[in-house]
């Protein structure tokens, strides 16, 4: 994984610098800051619920509004009632899941003269997902007795290819500061697919 991780960083700077050559102003250097919530999708919205995500962007202005990035960010999500099978009467704790997300890509910003501009983005990289220990507690009640049943689920890391698609708007406050708002589509190849929506500032060196 770190071997596809180094590979996008230096295509992504490599493909920077050559157009740094060309262009009298250079390459420009902003970032993103921000956070919002991810939404889990089809078998992932099954077993946990609407998650928050936070995280950080670096872009690399290049000609013709568009521009290279790297995205880091932390999804997190809380488990849902009746999660992995478990009826809806029984008491789950734990179990939250999170995921790490790596993603290399290129953004394109059309072309507007207003302060509010419209973007597109796609790239891909790596995801790590973290599951928490699932206690679950249930109680069975018959004609002769009640007993409580006490269970512990654990699931295994998971890590994989993960590829981005989405847009947004950037509002420009000032040279140097703007405010942004988009939402990606994120599928985690082989495992869960969600939908981060992310509210930030953008501002450049």
């Amino acid at each position: 994984m770190k071997k596809v991780l180094y590979s996008i960083v230096l295509t992504v700077l490599a493909v920077a610098s050559s157009y740094a050559g060309e262009d009298e102003g250079g390459s420009k250097v902003s970032f993103n800051i921000g956070g919002g919530f991810s939404a889990p999708l089809g078998r992932f919205s099954r077993n946990y619920v609407l998650g928050t995500n936070l995280g950080a962007t670096i872009n690399i202005d290049l000609k013709k509004n568009s521009s290279l990035f790297i995205d880091g960010r932390c999804h997190s999500f809380n488990i849902a009632a009746g999660a992995y099978g478990f009826s809806d009467s029984t008491t789950l704790s734990g179990g939250a899941t999170s995921i790490i997300s790596v993603v290399g890509g290129a953004k394109y910003t059309l072309p507007s003269r207003s302060k509010i501009r419209f973007y597109e983005l796609a790239g891909l990289g790596l995801c790590l997902q973290h599951f928490d220990d699932l206690f679950a507690k249930s109680i069975i009640v018959t004609p002769y007795d009640r007993k409580t049943v006490d269970e512990m689920l654990s699931i295994h890391s998971k890590a994989g290819v993960g590829l981005v698609a989405g847009s947004g708007l950037i509002w420009e406050l000032s040279p140097t500061l703007s405010l942004f708002g988009e939402i990606r589509l994120v599928i985690f190849l082989g495992q869960n697919n969600f939908l981060p929506v992310v509210l930030g500032i953008h501002f450049k060196l």
